[in-house]
Formats: C-alpha cells, structure tokens, sequence
C-alpha cells in the first residue's frame, strides 16, 4: 500500500486541487480523504468526486488542519491510499439522534 499526501492555500479551487493532488498523477487511489475550510468544502468534494471516480472520497471541514505540511486554516490538506485494499464510504446522517436505528452491526 502506498500514500500520498497533498496541501495547497491557493484561494480558487482548481488550482488549490491541482496543486494538492500533484502526487496523485500516476496514482488510482482507493481512498482519498480531505479537510477543508468550509466555505469550499463542497466545490473541493465535487471535484475530487469527478477527478477519483473510482476511489472513496472522504472529506470533512474543519477550522483548522494539521498535517505534514503544518498547520493550516484556509486550504485543502489530502490524503490518499492506493495498493490491494477495498474501500467504501457512506453518509451517516443524523448521527447525533438515532444512529444505531439506521446502522446496525
């Protein structure tokens, strides 16, 4: 298994990805996961959607991210997982009232 880390501040969301995901060039991740500011959040989920049609893509917004790039507050922090692992991701909605009627072991 391999991983790939990517970060970028840039302000617009295509090259903040392009910049992000240059490690990602020759790779078919089965996961990519992000953090995000919020108020790009979703453009970032669309787009990395479309770009890793094939992978999990698990994203959250935060207020502030850490990794190996540092600490950031406005910008995209990435990682991805590619090699021999299956993946899967699903939406939990409404987890803080009835999460154990909807998912169940």
């Amino acid at each position: 298994m391999k991983t790939h880390t990517g970060y970028s501040e840039r302000q617009e969301v295509g090259p903040a990805l392009q910049e992000a995901c240059g490690s990602l060039a020759a790779s078919r991740p089965a996961m990519v996961l992000f953090f995000s500011d919020q108020a790009r959040f979703a453009a970032f989920s669309e787009q990395l959607h479309q770009r890793f049609p094939d992978s999990a893509v698990i994203g959250a917004s935060t207020h502030a991210s850490f990794g190996i790039h540092g600490f950031c507050r406005h910008g995209l922090q990435l990682a991805a997982l590619d090699g021999d692992i299956q993946v899967s991701a699903d939406v939990i909605r409404e987890i803080t009232r009835h999460p154990n009627r909807i998912y169940k072991d």
